[in-house]
């Protein structure tokens, strides 16, 4: 596998990549773009490749190969490959290569030779081609390891479950083989079923962890405390949180002699034992889920920030720094500079409270960020201000005291409601993110109405503990075990989540035409698989409102 690897590395080939989610149109542009002509895919996404080919023709398309190293491809489907004119070649046949071949020559890489296009997913418009040289990569890999603080080596071992298309999980492959460590694949595609179970078998040091994961570990565990009878088990696992939660609040203490022995070792245990860290990028996340993972693991939590035209991170906060305020600074091969956005009052002169906190766009200079869009010009152009640095699109602060950069908007992510008021939804996700019975939420407001709707998706835990507090459910009872849908429509559960929620926006001064007024509840999450989510965990807006729009005209 490193031999096969290492020949495109080695050879000057540039690899293209492709996103199983993107949708035909994507699939037949980018192979018409980059007049690809071999494509590696995984049995699964045969018959879906076999559909583009039948529609498309894709003529630039010769050869395929099959990843069936660990999942074995069906016969059928081969057959079908061949009959449409293709070379087919499986992944465990071309690893074993002849060692008695002495003579063999690459057209060896360059520092400027592109490494890769890493294809962007594409919010509102067909992807981008984003060329990443291998300085870009080096450049990256060697500023993460040397910036975050956690000391990657040869013992270290990680869980690798997004999509192989994603700059964060190549650069995460990249980064552990540049230091000699180990790599585990999740075992199935559908990785939410079978994730948990790999952990606890690949045992990783460290976990590289959208907000979504998160989110997932915690709930897992909280589901199987709330399943501990009473008694003296219950009892220990009621005071060790909550001593524990003492600790850190007051001293940053993440380790407790005690109750790290005789409870939380057993959450440990069962994500395999030996996790030093989590590393989360890509999405808002909330201090109360920040804080509970650090506590049930007894472990920091590494903020990052990035694209994919930067290779992935470009901020990293510091292994050593508990307070995860923000995404860190910059890592040592680039820099940074906040451009004034004076239509949506983020200057360099802002304020957050009554102390300096400058803001604007995040815009960056260096050797890791990338040489342009594959046959895009006029996007490249735009990409860059008259002074050559790269326009991220995200509108960052520096946290009161120099304490690193906290993304909190996006430039052209706006609308303007009836009033003529402009709204940034994605500002207002991420404050809203923060309320402990959120797990996701999506903003939507239109210039047809005066008012903005929040689309949630309950945190589950937290919003039948509240509903218990308030009378709605009876501990007495086995309500608990109801679906928490049959509340969705509750005068007081709507009032409950209001008035938090509420609580945020005033406790970060937002004005009242930033406050929901409607609320909408449901319980399909926002996923890469019905098209709410991009695999790189962005929001597609679009679909969230055409996926809730009989909820929206009620509003």
């Amino acid at each position: 596998m490193g031999y096969y690897r290492s020949s495109f590395q080695l050879n000057s080939i540039t690899t293209v990549t492709f996103y199983a989610t993107l949708g035909d149109e994507a699939f037949n542009y980018i192979c018409d773009l980059t007049e690809v002509n071999t494509i590696a895919i995984s049995p699964e996404n045969i018959s879906i490749f076999l559909k583009y080919k039948e529609k498309y023709d894709l003529n630039n398309v010769k050869s395929v190969i099959i990843f069936d190293y660990t999942l074995k491809s069906d016969k059928t489907n081969v057959e079908l490959l061949e009959k449409a004119g293709l070379n087919v070649y499986s992944f465990s046949d071309l690893i074993h290569y002849d060692t008695s071949i002495s003579d063999i020559k690459y057209n060896t890489s360059k520092p400027e030779t592109i490494f890769t296009v890493c294809f962007t997913s594409g919010t509102t418009a067909m992807p981008k081609g984003v060329k990443l040289n291998q300085v870009n990569l080096i450049s990256e890999i060697s500023g993460l390891c040397s910036g975050c603080g956690y000391n990657f080596g040869s013992d270290d071992s990680t869980i690798c479950y997004l999509p192989l298309a994603h700059i964060m999980e190549r650069v995460n492959t990249l980064m552990i083989l540049y230091r000699g460590g180990k790599i585990g694949f999740v075992s199935s595609a559908d990785v939410k079923s079978s994730m948990l179970k790999d952990i606890e078998l690949i045992k990783p040091t460290y976990l590289v962890a959208v907000p979504r994961i998160l989110n997932t570990i915690r709930q897992n565990v909280f589901d199987t405390f709330s399943k501990i009878e009473g008694g003296c088990k219950k009892s220990m696992v009621e005071n060790g949180l909550k001593k524990k939660r003492e600790n850190f609040r007051n001293n940053k203490e993440l380790k407790h002699g005690w109750y790290d022995s005789t409870v939380f070792s057993k959450v440990r245990a069962k994500f395999g034992g030996r996790i030093k860290t989590f590393i989360t990028g890509s999405a808002p996340i909330s201090q109360e889920l920040l804080e509970d993972i650090k506590i049930l693991f007894s472990c920091p939590v590494i903020e990052a920030y990035g694209l994919t035209e930067v290779c992935g991170g470009s901020n990293s906060s510091h292994y050593d720094d508990l307070s995860n305020t923000s995404c860190g600074s910059v890592i040592s091969v680039v820099r940074m500079k906040l451009a004034e956005v004076p239509e949506l009052n983020y200057r360099s002169n802002s304020m957050l409270g009554s102390e300096l906190s400058p803001a604007g766009q995040v815009c960056l200079q260096g050797s890791i960020v990338f040489k342009g869009y594959f046959r895009n010009i006029e996007a490249t152009k735009e990409a860059f201000d008259e002074d050559g640095w790269f326009k991220t699109g995200d509108v960052g602060r520096i946290m009161p005291g120099d304490k690193g950069l906290k993304i909190i908007d996006r430039v052209k992510e706006i609308f303007k409601l009836s009033q003529g008021e402009y709204i940034a939804p994605s500002k207002l996700e991420s404050v809203y993110s923060r309320s402990k019975y959120v797990a996701q939420i999506c903003i939507y407001g239109s210039s047809l109405k005066d008012f903005i709707i929040a689309i949630i998706i309950p945190n589950k835990v937290n919003c039948i503990n509240a509903l218990k507090k308030i009378n709605k459910i009876h501990v007495d009872t086995k309500d608990e075990d109801a679906k928490l849908e049959s509340y969705y429509d509750d005068s007081d559960f709507h009032k409950l989540i209001k008035t938090d929620l509420d609580d945020l926006a005033k406790e970060t001064n937002l004005n009242s035409l930033e406050k929901p007024r409607k609320l909408v509840f449901t319980n399909n999450e926002f996923s890469v698989n019905n098209g709410c989510l991009t695999p790189t965990m962005k929001l597609v807006r679009k679909k969230v409102e055409a996926q809730y729009e009989e909820e929206i005209k009620k509003g």
